[in-house]
């Protein structure tokens, strides 16, 4: 297969949920930035960096933004101002549980699916 072909591959089998449309984005951020041989050739390790990265930005992003939303919550309670919305910390907790999850397994699927690109590679050099 062509690194053209094998990109519309990877587009198909990463379509569906979020960890899927998150694993293709990562890749395609990827092959932008160091190209598609490097994408190919990048260790666990560097991809895993490059998790870690994403998540602690997202995550600090979501604490952050939940922790003003509380601190606002805590004011407006003080000053005796009736609230329409107010957290749920338990249903707060659990989204980010799931969107943990769902980074666990965007990273099973990037590693997944660039050993399968590697596998097309050398089943398309070997056929040359």
């Amino acid at each position: 297969m062509t690194e053209k072909e094998i990109m519309t591959w990877m587009e198909e089998y990463l379509e569906g949920n979020s960890a899927r449309k998150s694993a293709l984005m990562m890749i395609q951020a990827d092959i932008e930035q160091y190209g598609f041989e490097t994408f190919l050739e990048m260790p666990p390790e560097t991809v895993i960096s490059e998790y870690i990265a994403v998540s602690e930005e997202v995550t600090q992003e979501a604490v952050d933004d939940f922790r003003a939303m509380f601190n606002q919550e805590l004011e407006l309670a003080e000053l005796g101002i009736e609230q329409s919305f107010k957290l749920n910390p338990p249903a707060t907790m659990a989204a980010m549980r799931n969107g943990m999850t769902d980074i666990m397994k965007s990273l099973l699927l990037y590693v997944e699916t660039q050993r399968m690109a590697n596998a097309l590679m050398e089943t398309n050099e070997q056929d040359d």
